[in-house]
């Protein structure tokens, strides 16, 4: 734990600069995904399934299962005799390269758009959901893509990621969603309070199937399912949270950057934690399009209409730092105890 608060707190400096030097990226790049890539085989809830999973399609080749760019890239790390810690470790530095990419092309501040991945957990899921994040490192890329309007690289982006996880292909939902018009604060916020209502009063297990298929029978199996009790609770605490902390982003933004898309596939995000946060992996569905946090935090930091600038970033790392140490301390991604394989 003395780490990852450490990291934390390091990383937190660079609150107070711009930092657009590609070295950084590079560096925190490489240290992410030593973390990532050589955890111990206790760091993780899944850590010892995608173990198992990784010399299973290395000893018998793929058979279908998981998703076939992910399954085919565990057996070309195989093949060429890498073991299962430095085929992770090759994969995070592919994730990182990806995210230090889409940084360097979008975001005004790189080392805040670092301390803003760490403090979201991003770092630490990727420890657990790895097939996930990999997916997510993609469709970040995407974003930045359809962002420049580059809508044939954006899909192939897509069906890319999909192949690394199937649930990635809702983000195509963002070729329609990015047409919304978010210069009403009347629309925008009864968008927020209606979603909210549904997702306490009408969301469950059947809603979510119609609207997820297949993969939304999985998400609601057995401990998959719905919250009860203390649980809705405290995810409804969270959805509220991040909808206030939306609420005062949107409302000292400079208003030209409301239609910008990054603050768009954040809002989404918003939108579907409101809606899902009865289920109990709904984050599954919200990290598509919460990932767009990275470059719009250092965006509103740098343009927003607060008269003393230190306002926005007291904001941003006050609400950025209860997140990350409730959830440190409730060791969420089970990442605590932390071990290296390369300093046992």
């Amino acid at each position: 734990m003395i780490v990852f608060i450490s990291l934390f707190l390091l990383l937190s400096i660079f609150s107070f600069f711009i930092c657009r030097k590609k070295w950084i990226v590079v560096l925190i790049s490489l240290l992410f995904s030593l973390l990532i890539g050589f955890r111990d085989m206790a760091v993780g809830a899944d850590t010892f399934r995608y173990a198992e999973t990784y010399y299973s399609i290395g000893n018998h080749g793929y058979l279908g299962y998981p998703e076939p760019l992910f399954g085919y890239l565990n057996l070309l790390c195989f093949r060429l005799g890498c073991s299962f810690h430095f085929s992770q470790w090759v994969l995070s530095l592919i994730m990182m390269g990806l995210f230090g990419k889409t940084i360097i092309k979008c975001s005004p501040n790189y080392g805040y758009s670092f301390f803003v991945l760490f403090a979201l957990f991003f770092v630490f899921y990727a420890m657990n959901i790895f097939r996930q994040l990999i997916a997510i490192s993609i469709i970040f890329y995407a974003y930045s893509l359809l962002n420049e309007k580059r809508i044939t690289g954006f899909v192939i982006c897509v069906i890319l990621a999909t192949l690394c996880h199937t649930l990635s292909v809702l983000a195509l939902a963002m070729l329609w969603l990015r047409r919304i018009d978010l210069r009403s604060p009347v629309f925008v916020l009864s968008c927020l309070l209606i979603s909210f209502v549904i997702g306490f009063f009408i969301f469950n297990n059947s809603l979510f199937i119609r609207l997820m298929g297949s993969y939304g029978k999985y998400l609601t199996v057995g401990d998959n399912g719905l919250r009860v009790g203390q649980r809705v609770l405290q995810a409804a605490m969270l959805a509220v949270y991040w909808s206030v902390l939306f609420v005062c982003i949107y409302s000292l933004i400079k208003k030209e950057y409301r239609q910008n898309l990054w603050l768009k596939i954040y809002f989404f995000s918003i939108l579907v934690t409101n809606l899902t946060f009865r289920a109990e992996l709904g984050l599954r569905v919200v990290l598509l399009f919460s990932i767009a946090q990275v470059i719009v935090f250092p965006i509103f930091i740098l343009h927003n209409r607060m008269e003393y600038k230190f306002v926005p970033i007291f904001l941003i790392n006050t609400a950025m730092a209860i997140f990350f140490f409730i959830f440190l301390l409730n060791n969420s991604a089970t990442v605590l105890p932390y071990k290296n394989m390369l300093f046992q």
